[in-house]
């Protein structure tokens, strides 16, 4: 929800703009087995372009918007290296290419309400990101033929790093991860999964300032994440 002004002059008031797309890409990946204990994965998912239709609505009217956005490619290397009949290592690095998210323009494609003109710039949303940058690490224990242990601990690199890039709709900043979590093999062909993570996120600060209006604020969040899956083999 954007507030403003038309290109008429008009105050608008609150306008709502909503949007939405099917985008299409495609994944790829490669394992090695260099030896019986060490497993190396590398995998790669494609930029996906958007192209959202919608429609804009206030206190004047309505009209039809759009606007064009490529979401990142993504590049993880995964290692898992065995150390002990019961004890595995693991580790992951992954790259996501947030800085070709520069600034979406959401454009009007008819005229009516805060769009007097085709083709014109409804709003401009800034993101300037960085690249983003994930590190994990964990350790498997096999505590029994049916019970597999998990804990893990991970450094996000968030693409937001300056405080004229977050916004009070993503107010993003690094964090570190802390999860555990188990794998019970109930028999041959089923198995349950469950997990939990809490998310240790930096304080940060937003500074948006656009014309005459500026938005100042402090940032103080976490997250807690709580999973479970039910896998079973025909």
């Amino acid at each position: 929800m954007l507030t403003g002004t038309s290109a008429t002059g008009n105050a608008i008031g609150a306008l709502t703009v909503k949007g939405n797309d099917i985008g299409f890409g495609f994944t790829a990946g490669i394992l090695l087995e260099p030896s019986e204990s060490t497993t190396i994965g590398l995998g790669f998912r494609s930029m996906v372009s958007h192209k959202l239709k919608g429609d804009q609505s206030s206190g004047i009217g309505a009209s039809d918007v759009e606007v064009s956005a490529e979401l990142p490619e993504i590049v993880t290397l995964s290692v898992r290296q065995k150390v002990a009949p019961a004890v595995t290592l693991l580790g992951s690095a992954e790259w996501t290419n947030w800085s070709r998210l520069g600034q979406l323009e959401i454009k009007c494609t008819s005229i009516g309400g805060a769009c007097a003109a085709n083709d014109q710039t409804l709003s401009t949303l800034e993101f300037n990101y960085d690249d983003g940058w994930f590190f994990a690490g964990g350790v498997e224990f096999a505590h029994s033929p049916a019970l597999l242990l998990r804990i893990g601990l991970a450094y996000e690199i968030s693409p937001a790093r300056q405080d004229t890039s977050r916004t009070v709709r993503i107010a993003d900043n690094d964090r570190i991860w802390a999860s555990i979590g188990a794998t019970y093999q109930w028999n041959a062909h089923t198995a349950l999964d469950f997990a939990y993570s809490h998310v240790f996120v930096k304080d940060g600060k937003i500074d948006q300032r656009t014309g005459a209006m500026t938005l100042q604020a402090d940032i103080d969040s976490s997250v807690d994440i709580l999973s479970a899956a039910l896998k079973i083999k025909w």
